[in-house]
């Protein structure tokens, strides 16, 4: 599957420190989070050579909590395990539908404040954490953690989740009427939408179609309203590759210059 091949290039040739994008609006605007020259100074890149992965893992999350104190959570994920004898990956997708509950009677909040539309997302390469935010009162996280070991993950799935076949399809979850929620298994591209009614839209996703990589998208139009955007992506290699991970480094950054 070009999609699979993709994801492991993508996996095995780079990994980043943990990223996030936050932005809190009120009545002094857009804010954000700025990072020191000491914290950039840190920040360097990881690499593994693509042979020495036996599994690799993905996790999206978000929590939203609307004005009015409703609850909302959605989560996908896959795994994809290394088959040492034959060299074909076993991908298994997990789905947690919509889960809502209600909130404690706090003071509902107004929409339709105004339009966010970004085209400019499109043909866009890497990691991409998009915050637009039209309305008041709102608060975004967009977070994304790599993490890179030898020790065995803990794979996502199990109780709640219900297990998802690959292929050219669009799931719609179950939850409430306001709520338009759109989960994408596709060859190439796994992950979701959230659209509440008045309020805005949340897409998270790992692709290779117009936007090749990573994304996180908020794009708000209502007020008042609290989303946590997650994502995290898991490498194990075989224990032996985890004292060489420097010598993949011509062959990363040849992979690098596909994204």
């Amino acid at each position: 599957m070009k999609g699979i091949r993709y994801l492991l290039m993508l996996s095995a040739s780079l990994v980043i420190l943990p990223t996030s994008a936050i932005a809190l609006t009120g009545s002094h605007g857009l804010m954000g989070q700025p990072v020191s020259d000491s914290e950039l100074a840190q920040m360097r890149g990881k690499f593994v050579e693509g042979s020495k992965v036996i599994f690799f893992g993905v996790r999206m999350n978000t929590e939203w909590i609307t004005a009015n104190g409703d609850i909302h959570n959605m989560a996908i994920g896959f795994n994809v395990d290394m088959n040492p004898h034959n060299f074909q990956p076993q991908l298994s997708i997990y789905l947690r539908r919509l889960n809502t509950e209600p909130g404690a009677g706090a003071p509902a909040g107004t929409g339709s404040t105004g339009t966010v539309v970004n085209e400019s997302l499109n043909n866009v390469t890497g990691l991409l954490q998009n915050i637009q935010v039209a309305g008041d009162g709102n608060s975004v996280l967009n977070d994304v953690t790599w993490d890179v070991s030898d020790q065995e993950f803990e794979k996502f799935g199990g109780p709640g989740f219900e297990q998802i076949q690959t292929g050219e399809q669009a799931l719609a979850a179950a939850g409430d009427s306001s709520i338009a929620t759109e989960v994408q298994v596709q060859h190439n591209h796994v992950g979701y939408v959230l659209d509440i009614a008045n309020q805005g839209r949340v897409t998270q996703s790992i692709s290779g179609n117009e936007i090749r990589g990573l994304l996180q998208s908020t794009q708000l139009t209502g007020n008042i309203n609290q989303i946590k955007n997650k994502m995290k992506l898991q490498v194990q290699v075989a224990p032996q590759a985890s004292l060489h991970r420097q010598n993949g480094l011509r062959g990363a950054l040849k992979n690098i210059n596909g994204l």
